[in-house]
């Protein structure tokens, strides 16, 4: 059920994702999925199995439908090139671009999610950086992953894959196992330290977060399908919100960095992540003022207890009932903003009603 690209993508340290270029054919839908993965498991479970019903209802309006998770597409190729965020914004907006109703199903909980490294910066913006940095580890681990791109007639800096500086993080031999578990956690933790260098750094460079360093892949993914969109959110977007009223008295619960930012090798909260998460989920989502966003109609909110529903969702009552009522929501919404796009096409209405 997953929509995969078209094309074959190479997983080599030059892959390229190229724009698609395959015909469209056909009206669609295709609806991107947008969540932190951690958090959000069982809720895009609920989207998949509701996959044949919504296949089957844009079928009687002569509408291909199809969904986009990427949970099934995120390659340890596409890890090593650090082409993740890349991945899902050319995603996000191919759906934005060909989606005749709803193109984005937004599943907000209360994480923001992991930050990228950009994959290229400016060669004056990276001095400015570096000049900033007191710390001379700091500026080591700068060049150790941002080198001179010799492909640049600016001398732009350009990560390096992954598996340039841990050589088995791509490892496929089982002896080396061993190996290819210390060289991923490595990883974590360089990349968590040279993501708060930079954006320390850029604080005082870049105040006004020109790197867009602070952006979540959530954020990212949010701003290319709602934010970029010309058309009118409310026939494309809809959004999932989740509080969770406790989660504060629980932070050295060993689940709890599942469903919040806490910062790395601590049990705090990333008070930073969670800021940008509130921006996000109560002014930039949500239609406020002038600003291009979702309506009240399209919004659905729910409240979970963590010591009553996520400790063991398999055993709380009341957690079944909000996936059944996110269900039911997800469902009707759907429906509608697919039976809304058919309106408005005279052939397939027409086609509609005859049968």
């Amino acid at each position: 059920f997953s929509c995969v690209r078209p094309e074959t993508i190479h997983t080599d340290s030059d892959i390229k994702l190229e724009p698609y270029s395959t015909p469209i054919e056909y009206s669609h839908v295709r609806v991107y999925v947008s969540s932190v993965f951690q958090d959000k498991q069982l809720e895009r479970e609920v989207v998949n199995k509701l996959y044949s019903h919504f296949r089957e209802f844009s079928d009687d309006f002569g509408i291909q439908f199809q969904i986009v998770d990427l949970r099934y597409e995120m390659k340890d190729e596409i890890i090593n090139d650090i082409l993740v965020a890349q991945l899902c914004r050319q995603e996000v907006a191919y759906s934005r671009k060909i989606s005749l109703g709803p193109s984005l199903v937004i599943l907000a909980g209360m994480r923001y999610g992991f930050r990228p490294l950009p994959d290229t910066i400016r060669c004056q913006e990276a001095i400015s950086l570096t000049r900033t940095m007191d710390d001379r580890s700091a500026k080591d681990l700068f060049y150790d992953w941002f080198r001179i791109d010799s492909n640049s007639l600016s001398n732009d800096y350009s990560i390096v894959p992954i598996s340039t500086r841990f050589k088995y993080f791509l490892s496929q031999n089982p002896r080396h196992e061993s190996e290819k578990f210390t060289d991923r956690l490595k990883w974590q933790n360089e990349n968590n330290l040279i993501g708060r260098f930079l954006r320390r750094a850029a604080k005082t460079v870049f105040p006004n977060d020109k790197l867009k360093l602070n952006n979540s892949i959530f954020e990212f993914e949010i701003s290319e399908g709602l934010l970029h969109h010309h058309g009118d959110p409310n026939e494309h977007c809809l959004c999932f919100k989740t509080h969770i009223i406790d989660i504060h008295k629980f932070l050295l619960s060993h689940d709890v960095t599942r469903y919040i930012d806490v910062l790395p090798d601590s049990k705090e909260i990333d008070h930073d992540a969670q800021k940008a998460l509130n921006a996000l989920k109560e002014i930039k989502i949500p239609q406020t003022g002038t600003g291009k966003g979702i309506g009240a109609e399209n919004i659905f909110e729910h409240k979970l207890i963590f010591g009553q529903d996520l400790i063991d969702t398999n055993k709380s009552e009341s957690f079944r009932e909000y996936l059944a009522d996110f269900e039911n929501s997800l469902k009707s919404s759907t429906e509608r903003l697919i039976r809304n796009c058919a309106m408005k096409i005279p052939n397939i209405l027409s086609s509609h009603l005859s049968n």
